[in-house]
């Protein structure tokens, strides 16, 4: 493992570790601080991995400060310093919004990790996490119905999976097969659905595209197909929370199938045989939450080409 991951793998650890300062966390604050712990720099799958093993359980004092001072020991260079400034800013700034606490926050890990001060605890972290986390369940029940929203506690975890297929099952949208498979498809549905309505235009050279991509590159059945396809262009799909969304489909799939689903997107938005500009900045979107970088669009934006060309 890089020196890098192993910097990102510690701060996941005490980033959790600092949410559980106050010795308490919600079962949906789970789901929001895997959120926005994500949004690490280089956290792979075995990585994230372990990270998801490490949140099962709750985090006491001293385990908290061996995690600060292993921390603390590991950066050993300005590099390294400005690595973990950076991946903590880009944690709080993981959904476009970051708050003068979390700011603060963001310094007192540099001061620390610089030993320009001689407090090496959480409790700024802490507090900055706890908005954070506050911020992110505030967004996701946005995105619901009220009438789905009436059916949770405020302690209740908030499960968009469940909260999905139900939606689709009202509408009759649904489809006999595993449960897992079934999941997949609806989250890869709910991701399409925001490259198809994209432009707030439904050409239907677009529905047969997505039919077509999604049975070959996901060596889909036809009535799987047309399950997942159903869903892009359903009105369910519609504003459903992207952090939440992208993070749970990237647990589901291995790298191939993000790659392949990235170029069902790619498809998607040239099925009118050009790309809008919102097309490009929301697939650039759903690649970065997706861990995707620009040499993986590069390389399916090629591949989508010669694809087209060999038909």
């Amino acid at each position: 493992m890089s020196h890098n991951k192993q910097l990102s793998l510690i701060l996941g650890k005490t980033l959790f570790a600092a949410a559980w300062a106050d010795g308490r966390i919600q079962p949906q604050e789970i789901d929001c601080l895997k959120d926005i712990i994500f949004h690490l720099p280089g956290i792979d799958d075995a990585a994230w991995a372990e990270l998801e093993k490490y949140m099962g359980s709750p985090i006491d004092d001293d385990e908290r400060a061996e995690l600060l001072s292993e921390l603390h020991d590991m950066v050993d260079s300005d590099a390294d310093r400005d690595f973990i400034t950076q991946a903590t800013n880009r944690v709080f700034m993981a959904d476009g919004v970051i708050t003068t606490e979390e700011q603060r926050a963001i310094r007192e890990v540099s001061y620390i990790l610089r030993k320009e001060t001689d407090k090496v605890d959480l409790d700024g972290l802490s507090d900055a996490i706890r908005e954070s986390l506050k911020r992110r369940d505030h967004a996701i029940r946005k995105s619901l119905r009220p009438d789905e929203i009436t059916k949770l506690g405020q302690g209740d975890r908030l499960q968009l999976l469940i909260i999905l297929e139900e939606r689709f099952a009202e509408q009759d949208i649904d489809l006999e097969i595993s449960q897992q498979e079934k999941q997949r498809l609806i989250l890869f549905g709910a991701l399409l659905a925001r490259v198809a309505n994209a432009d707030e235009e439904v050409a239907p050279s677009e529905i047969e595209v997505i039919e077509k991509a999604v049975a070959s590159r996901w060596n889909l059945s036809k009535n799987e197909a047309s399950f997942l396809t159903q869903i892009a262009f359903s009105e369910e799909a519609q504003g459903v929370d992207l952090l939440r969304l992208a993070r749970e489909f990237y647990e589901v799939t291995t790298q191939k199938e993000r790659m392949d689903a990235l170029g069902v997107l790619i498809d998607v938005s040239r099925a009118d045989e050009v790309i809008r500009h919102i097309e490009s900045v929301t697939i650039h979107e759903i690649a970065e939450q997706l861990k995707l970088s620009q040499s993986d669009i590069s390389d399916a934006m090629v591949d989508a080409l010669t694809r087209e060309k060999q038909q």
